[in-house]
Formats: C-alpha cells, structure tokens, sequence
C-alpha cells in the first residue's frame, strides 16, 4: 500500500517537473533561419515602403490628377483610334469646319488670330520657358525651375513624336493664314499652351495669396489656351480633332508633371 502511494507521488512529481521544465524552456531558432530572418526583414519593409507610396499616390489629394490623367489619355485614345481607322463621318465633319471657318476669316480680318496662336509657338513659347527657369533657379526654386523644364520639354518631345507616328496631314485648303509645316495631328501649338500655361495656371494656384488676382490669372489662362487652340482651326493650319487631341495630350501631361512635382515637394 505504502509502495503503490509512494510511486503514485514520485509520478505526479515527475509530470509536475516536465511540465515546469517545457514552460520554462527557451526556444532556439534553427541556424538557416537565423541566415533568413535578415533576408525576410528586408523584404517586409520594402513591402511596407510599397504599400505606403501606393497609398501617398492614392490619397485624397492626389485622387483628381489620377482621374484627369486617365481621362485624358482615354479621350486621345478615342481621337487617336476615330483617326487612324479613318472613320469618314470625322473626317466630314473637320472638313466641313475648317471650310466654314476660312471663309469666314477670308471675309473679316485675321490679325488678332494670329496674333494669339503665335502665344503657342515654339518660337514663344521656349524663350519665356527659359527665362522664367533662370529666373526660379536665381531664386534657389529649383523644383520649379525642373517643374517647368520637364513640362515644356516633355510637350515638345510628345508632339514630335506623336505626330511622327500618327502621321495625319493638314488641312487641303487653298488659303491657310498662317505658316505650318509637317503633320498636323496632334496640334503642337495647343499642346504647348496647354502645358506652358497649364504649368502657370499650377504655380498661380499654389503661390499667388490673393484671392482676386488668383482668380484672374487662372481664367485668363484657361481662356488663352483655349483660344489658341481655335485659332489653329480658324486659321485652316489644324482640324478640330487635331485640336481636340493637343488638349487631351497637353493635359495629361500637365497633370502628370504636377503630381511629379507634388511628390519632389513632400521630399
């Protein structure tokens, strides 16, 4: 009896002791492990960092530049796609729009027409740009000064390009008002106003604190650019949807351009 309680004692001592040892025993992590965890550390904050831009892009602020740019692309992928497959009721239509138009210009006088599309030329455009970027880079504003060199440069090279590859020929009219050479779609004038003087309408938007001469600057800009895009139909150089396609591009990357300059400012 003595024995059978003696040995019933020393069984529940010895479960009490391993289960106290198993509490109280340190986990050890296998060596290749250990040569993973610096590897898996890396990778889990780079997906942090990720998720973490991914959201900064995404955020409320940044929510309308993402749908300009978008928008925009999407509305000359349409112009791009109703020119390329020659689709006649377009071409009709710009046909018609531009005869109208020259008559009419025929019949009146053209100078304040080519008065404000030479505000869209190259020959304008560029010396102002440059000016204005020697002038922030006096200043010490170097984000603006590449705000405005990444704008104006990336308008100039999108047009050359997309017109070098879309490849649609001007207007055949017999009295165009004013020079223009090479292809015609998408306008070069309108997306170069609509870049330079979207870039303007920006900087006016973020650094003008008065109310009234904010207000004035951004819609006679806004006007300005949308009158130099007419004048290039009013004049017989571009067709309407030529027209249509150098706001569509020159928004889209003017919107792109300011978000690029948003993040540099946040650095």
């Amino acid at each position: 009896m003595n024995l059978s309680a003696n040995l019933e004692k020393y069984i529940k001592s010895a479960l009490i002791a391993e289960r106290k040892l198993k509490e109280t025993q340190i986990h050890v992590i296998p060596a290749e492990n250990l040569l993973n965890t610096p590897d898996k550390l890396n990778r889990e904050t780079m997906n942090i960092k990720l998720k973490s831009t991914i959201k900064n892009i995404i955020n409320s602020e940044n929510s309308l530049l993402i749908k300009i740019i978008f928008f925009s692309l999407l509305c000359f992928g349409i112009l791009t796609t109703l020119i390329i497959f020659n689709i006649q009721q377009i071409n009709y239509f710009d046909n018609a729009l531009v005869i109208n138009f020259n008559h009419f210009a025929l019949k009146h006088s053209s100078d304040s027409m080519i008065f404000i599309t030479n505000l869209g030329s190259v020959m304008w455009v560029l010396p102002v740009a440059f000016l204005l970027i020697i002038g922030f880079l006096k200043l010490k504003r170097f984000r603006e000064a590449f705000f405005l060199f990444m704008i104006t440069g990336g308008a100039g090279f999108l047009t050359v390009t997309l017109k070098w590859l879309i490849g649609r020929s001007r207007p055949a009219i017999n009295y165009q008002l004013t020079h223009a050479y090479w292809y015609g779609f998408p306008s070069g004038h309108t997306t170069l106003a609509t870049c330079f003087y979207g870039a303007l309408i920006y900087l006016a938007y973020v650094y003008i604190k008065d109310k009234w001469l904010k207000t004035f600057v951004l819609i006679f800009l806004s006007i300005l650019i949308l009158l130099i895009g007419i004048s290039r139909v009013y004049l017989g150089v571009h067709f309407l949807t030529d027209v249509l396609a150098g706001f569509s591009i020159g928004i889209f990357w003017t919107a792109f351009c300011v978000l690029i300059y948003k993040k540099c400012r946040n650095l």
